[in-house]
């Protein structure tokens, strides 16, 4: 009996089966999901925006740039795959773009020591060379130099375990032989202020992220069945919300740090265009908010002026602040609901930049 199989033809009738197929799931999907895939595309063309006009980003110390490139891109990564209808890859980029965000916010916290611990970070390479230097095609003459720069940063690191540009700036509550540890992300989350990233987003999203059953949650199709491939479940709603949050986050920050001269009418803008009604509940939209004092003038995110409409009054941090705002963004949104990603957000009203067109369905 001859049991020899075709594998050509075999693997050429299931590409053709799953590529009609999948194409079909993805059309109706992007319908399906215009809301909440526009909301994201317009958050990746704002993250865009500041790089592309050329007058912002520049003047910003490489660090910054640095990590807020890292997160355009991880944010554009996002986008692509929530619009192909793989919720699962995007919570895995999604968990290390919100590592990127927070590392940003430690060196935004406060404005006047930006540049110095922006420079902690980008000297952070030097450790990382340091680290390396005794590897395969590193000759003697570059292991020495790097060697010489080590030694002129390494006090600002770790004396023994150097694993983090942040030790100087947040050392750990716990020690070793007298020697404060490095700091872990509950503790960045805490010195800026936004344990939330870190208890409702970081942590529940870590089962897209690790090898563990529960994996399985995120295979799952509409039908409860888990598969692969292009999945428009809820996942992708509060995959989409919870990534604009963050992303504008991200601009907002360091629009308000770099100060361009239409920060004022670019921030409002901003505000109109990502914070609609259906984000935030129409009873608990800021009202009467206490203006800032010069103190907090000088804090994490500065509004200048009245011109900033419904954004001028709000504090730097805590009550009352644009933290306060980006929370009510996801106030429907518990920590079980992200993590089972059972919730999905309302459709938006808001006019589109640039209109999102779900793919054209060629059976037709």
């Amino acid at each position: 009996m001859n049991t020899a199989r075709d594998y050509n033809a075999e693997l050429s009738g299931i590409a053709a089966r799953v590529s009609d197929y999948d194409s079909s799931l993805v059309v109706q999907g992007q319908r399906a999901k215009a809301a909440p895939l526009q909301r994201l595309s317009n958050a990746f063309l704002l993250l865009r925006y500041v790089v592309e006009r050329g007058d912002v980003l520049p003047r910003a110390p490489l660090g910054l740039r640095i990590l807020y490139g890292k997160i355009v891109e991880s944010v554009g990564c996002i986008h692509m795959l929530l619009k192909s209808g793989m919720p699962g890859p995007a919570a895995q980029i999604f968990r290390g773009a919100l590592e990127t965000c927070i590392h940003l916010h430690v060196i935004l916290k406060d404005p006047d020591r930006a540049v110095e611990r922006s420079t902690l970070f980008e000297e952070y390479l030097i450790v990382q060379r340091y680290r390396r230097r005794d590897r395969e095609g590193v000759t003697a003459e570059k292991r020495v130099l790097v060697e010489v720069e080590f030694e002129r940063v390494r006090g600002d690191y770790h004396p023994t375990h150097p694993f983090s540009w942040a030790w100087k700036i947040c050392p750990s509550s716990k020690s070793r032989k007298g020697i404060p540890n490095n700091p872990d992300l509950k503790e960045l989350c805490a010195f800026i202020g936004r344990m939330d990233y870190h208890e409702q987003l970081y942590g529940h999203l870590s089962d897209a992220s690790h090898p563990v059953p529960s994996y399985e949650l995120w295979l799952r199709g509409p039908g409860g069945h888990m598969w692969v491939g292009p999945k428009f479940i809820d996942h992708i709603n509060i995959l989409a919300r919870l990534t604009a949050a963050f992303a504008m986050d991200t601009v907002v920050r360091p629009v308000s740090y770099l100060a361009p001269p239409d920060m004022d009418p670019f921030l409002e803008f901003i505000r109109l265009f990502l914070f609609s009604d259906d984000d935030t509940d129409a009873n608990s939209e800021p009202k009467d908010l206490a203006a800032p004092s010069p103190g907090e003038l000088r804090g994490d995110l500065v509004i200048r002026t009245p011109a900033v409409g419904g954004m001028n009054l709000l504090r730097s941090s805590g009550d009352k602040s644009f933290e306060e705002l980006v929370a009510r963004l996801l106030s429907n949104l518990s920590g079980e609901q992200i993590r089972r990603c059972a919730v999905g957000a309302r459709p938006s009203q808001r006019r589109s930049l640039i209109p999102h067109r779900p793919m054209r369905d060629r059976s037709k």
